[in-house]
């Protein structure tokens, strides 16, 4: 059995990323797809219903930077590390989507300037916003000396840039995260298929798409579980050094 080492923040020799290749065989984690298909089968544009992602490296399509999706922590040079779990995530149609509201298209904002004017003579007080930061008031008109003024608003409109558009073929939600119930590493396996056909059937049942503010629900509370036992000097799953990584 491959031991799958832990992340912990406060051990920088653990601060590394391992690929899907790492801890799974190419051969198995084709047939756990296929399972998966099998179960769920695809949706009207020919993708999975159910599809499985590796957490240190999958990247949240929806973003408009892309960035790890499933995040355990950063480290203090402010690199991000993905938690080392297999996820299975679920397609939502864009119908969905479009009732919960949750994505929209979003363009590059407008620019507003602020320029400042002498209400005596008119003339231009140049003043950036860092000397105006230092200074606490806008100076002196240099061409008549007088101390009143005034601000104008120039906004300078977006060039129309798409930054994120609205998933015309909907998208891919957390389902749930492949792990035993002690918080530590578990593999893809015919056990958790028995555990997908169950919880894939309660989904076809009605009101499923109730599961959306549950499934957020217990996301939340998870994580506070694990930030608790870290505060306390706890790693949640009891890390493996570095020198026990698989090769």
């Amino acid at each position: 059995m491959i031991v799958i080492p832990e992340l912990d923040p406060n051990d920088p020799s653990t601060h590394t990323v391992l690929k899907e290749e790492d801890v799974i065989g190419r051969g198995d984690a084709r047939w756990f797809r296929r399972q998966l298909e099998k179960i769920a089968g695809t949706n009207r544009f020919g993708k999975p219903n159910l599809q499985m992602v590796w957490g240190p490296t999958h990247e949240d399509p929806m973003e408009v930077e892309p960035q790890i999706k499933y995040q355990d922590f950063t480290n203090g040079f402010g690199r991000v590390f993905g938690e080392r779990r297999f996820f299975i995530e679920i397609w939502r149609s864009p119908e969905f989507l479009k009732r919960s509201n949750r994505y929209k298209v979003i363009n590059d904002p407008d620019m507003v300037t602020e320029f400042y004017f002498c209400k005596a003579c008119e003339a231009e007080i140049k003043c950036s916003p860092e000397a105006l930061q230092v200074l606490g008031s806008v100076p002196n008109c240099p061409k008549c000396g007088s101390s009143r003024s005034r601000t104008a608003l120039i906004r300078e409109p977006g060039r129309g840039q798409l930054l994120c558009e609205f998933p015309t073929e909907g998208c891919y939600d957390y389902w749930f995260r492949i792990e035993r119930k002690d918080l530590t590493y578990h593999p893809p396996d015919r056990e958790v298929l028995e555990f997908v056909r169950e919880r894939w059937k309660f989904e076809q049942m009605s009101q499923s798409e109730r599961d959306a503010l549950q499934q957020a629900d217990e996301e939340v509370y998870r994580r506070q579980i694990i930030a608790a036992m870290r505060q306390s000097g706890a790693v949640y799953t009891g890390a493996v050094p570095f020198n026990q990584i698989p090769r």
